[in-house]
């Protein structure tokens, strides 16, 4: 095979593997983000530990799903590796990057604000990320008062029907 097959070998692996790793964890995370926008309470001891039951169930899966492709990828590389082997690693890495790329590319474009949410969610927790609505109107008519003496927001940003401020004003 020459480099152009094998490249093209590799991308629709990584595209085939990608897929069926997808649709491996696809029930297990619409299940989870489905119970974190519905059904979890933080304040809630069997939902929290509930959440981490489903989370740890969902990474499970994927690394089930990653140990399972290392092999995969290391007969790939192998290939790649008897054709240029000193461009071995360095094509491995870009192939990857480029379909880490494309798939974040993919899922940016189907991504709903629920989604977005779950994954602020799960990933700036610790941070103390704050999720508000903004409604584009009022928030253009507050920025273009700004040299008003005093501004009032609550027109324009509703916070997200998940999070409860109760204890902090």
């Amino acid at each position: 095979m020459n480099q152009k097959d094998l490249v093209d070998l590799s991308r629709a692996l990584i595209s085939v593997f990608s897929a069926k790793i997808g649709d491996a964890t696809a029930p297990r995370r619409t299940a989870y983000i489905n119970f974190l926008t519905k059904e979890y309470e933080i304040s809630n001891p069997e939902s929290v530990k509930k959440k981490n039951s489903m989370l740890g169930d969902l990474r499970k899966v994927n690394k089930r799903g990653q140990k399972i492709l290392e092999s995969i990828i290391t007969h790939l590389s192998n290939m790649m590796s008897s054709q240029t082997t000193s461009k071995r690693t360095h094509d491995l890495k870009r192939l990857e990057r480029q379909s880490a790329i494309q798939n974040n590319i993919e899922a940016v474009k189907s991504m709903t604000f629920d989604t977005l949410a779950g994954l602020l969610e799960t990933k700036a927790a610790e941070m103390g990320v704050l999720l508000l609505n903004i409604e584009t109107t009022p928030y253009k008519q507050l920025l273009g008062n700004l040299k008003a003496n005093s501004l009032d927001a609550n027109p324009c940003c509703d916070l997200d029907a998940r999070v409860s401020i109760t204890g902090l004003l």
